[in-house]
């Protein structure tokens, strides 16, 4: 019954936030693709990724979760954790299934499973999706989506990448409460702990992304001269919403000396009265690197893996719960943020920021 109330909520609002001729049509195609991909497959297994972050998993998860239930609705889902090093237990324990270290797979709805103990789901016809071949295909989708939007006046893009998001949204909304409202109560309940300590008023969240993303910035273009300090998106929130000046900063991420200008800057655009800082301890030695790698977090060894991803899913909870966010879209952890504030929370489009400042948001691309 709750599952049910939460999605006739969140796509009510999604379905009554417009009346513009453009709201409909991304709908019309994500539908349109969904019934030319002619897929009559019966059981599907999606694999973790072993070699990218959580973010960019859960977040390929979404979307192409919501994208079979529209492509065969009748097939069974099953998601294999087995592949991620995001995990409480040592790689050869098989003892139980590592998606229970986070997730309680007997809340999943009927349709989504745990690959654990279900067998050779190949020999059962299950096709295989791996990390790769989700992303494919979630561009597959997000191609003509983006080329409708892009296509347009001045005047006509914003209200058409606003009907694009809301279109994802009613697309993947049902795959996004069916797979968080499962999530283990001890997560919620670290986040829950954290946003009641702090005064109870709207707050802002900001997330800081250094570390190994720094890096996919060189092929984006408009964004070659960011310093990634959310300065763009902190003017955009004041400008649009002025009553997010003066409140509570909850900063979290994975690079302190970054978080640093950030919170410079959000003493002076945001005028933040405090700061929450969910930040890692700043290095002893400059020489180390600075931020998420993931080719160190893979090596490392599985209680700091089991704490950090603890720690990550209680910060996205964070950021969803939030009522003004920022962050910076190139990172999956915000694309995290714009699923579960939207299907789970129910938050306004406009409360969340691009830390750049960019409007014509190239989230999923």
């Amino acid at each position: 019954m709750h599952l049910r109330l939460t999605l006739l909520i969140a796509l009510l609002l999604l379905s009554g936030a417009s009346s513009s001729p453009h709201h409909m049509f991304p709908l019309r195609l994500i539908k349109e693709r969904a019934r030319s991909s002619n897929n009559t497959a019966k059981c599907f297994q999606l694999l973790g990724a072993s070699q990218s972050g959580l973010g960019s998993m859960l977040n390929n998860w979404f979307m192409r979760i919501g994208l079979l239930r529209l492509e065969a609705p009748d097939a069974e889902i099953y998601l294999d954790w087995s592949h991620t090093h995001y995990t409480c237990q040592e790689e050869d324990d098989l003892s139980r299934d590592p998606i229970q270290d986070f997730f309680q797979p007997t809340l999943f709805p009927p349709w989504l499973k745990s690959a654990a103990g279900a067998g050779d789901l190949a020999a059962k016809g299950c096709i295989g999706i791996d990390h790769h071949d989700a992303a494919h295909t979630n561009r597959a989708y997000n191609k003509p989506l983006c080329k409708y939007a892009a296509n347009a006046t001045s005047t006509e893009r914003g209200p058409r990448w606003l009907a694009v998001k809301r279109a994802l949204l009613q697309a993947v909304c049902p795959a996004v409460v069916g797979l968080w409202r499962s999530l283990h109560p001890s997560l919620q309940a670290e986040a829950d702990a954290v946003i009641e300590s702090l005064p109870e008023e709207p707050f802002v969240a900001l997330h800081v992304r250094g570390g190994d993303k720094i890096k996919e910035y060189d092929g984006r273009g408009q964004r070659l001269e960011t310093d990634h300090s959310l300065l763009g998106g902190m003017v955009a929130l004041a400008t649009r919403h002025p009553s997010a000046r003066g409140r509570t900063c909850v900063v979290m991420g994975d690079d302190p000396v970054l978080a640093e200008l950030v919170i410079a800057h959000a003493s002076k655009i945001l005028r933040c009265k405090s700061f929450h800082l969910r930040l890692p301890p700043r290095k002893k030695k400059t020489a180390e690197p600075v931020g998420h790698v993931q080719a160190d977090f893979n090596a490392a060894p599985v209680e700091q893996r089991c704490n950090a991803t603890r720690s990550f899913i209680t910060d996205l909870n964070i950021m969803a719960a939030a009522p003004y966010f920022v962050g910076n879209t190139v990172s999956n952890v915000v694309s995290m943020a714009f699923w579960l504030r939207g299907c789970v929370h129910h938050h306004d489009l406009d409360t969340l920021f691009d830390g750049d400042g960019y409007t014509d948001w190239w989230l999923w691309l």
